[in-house]
């Protein structure tokens, strides 16, 4: 399932991720560590804008690190489709009537898959 977004004309279609297993939110403090190298003049330039920023150099980093994150990931996991593309994206998926053995077949190995799992 996708989620859709307006874009000037297009259509954005986001993938929507659903979580079958495990808490949504971290339940515990995070305990995880990236180390990093720098220079001292970036050194310099990163403590500044996290101070201006009223935020610690770790705090700053993270948070400019994670917003880049999901910038990238939206822009390589999204699809965006012009109004007439939407339509006929739309009608494909609407056209189930043709039947599809090789889909039918990967359905039934799944579902078979699924069900050998312990």
């Amino acid at each position: 399932m996708a989620l859709l977004q307006p874009l000037k004309g297009h259509v954005r279609m986001i993938p929507y991720i659903f979580r079958t297993e495990g808490p949504a939110m971290p339940s515990t403090l995070p305990n995880e560590r990236i180390d990093l190298r720098t220079s001292p003049e970036i050194k310099e330039l990163i403590v500044r804008a996290a101070s201006t920023a009223g935020l610690s150099v770790s705090a700053f980093l993270l948070g400019a690190a994670q917003e880049r994150a999901k910038q990238i990931l939206t822009e390589n996991e999204s699809i965006t489709l012009t109004p007439r593309d939407w339509r006929a994206f739309v009608k494909a998926l609407d056209n189930t009537e043709k039947p599809r053995p090789k889909l039918a077949s990967a359905m039934k190995r799944h579902r078979n898959w699924q069900q050998s799992k312990p």
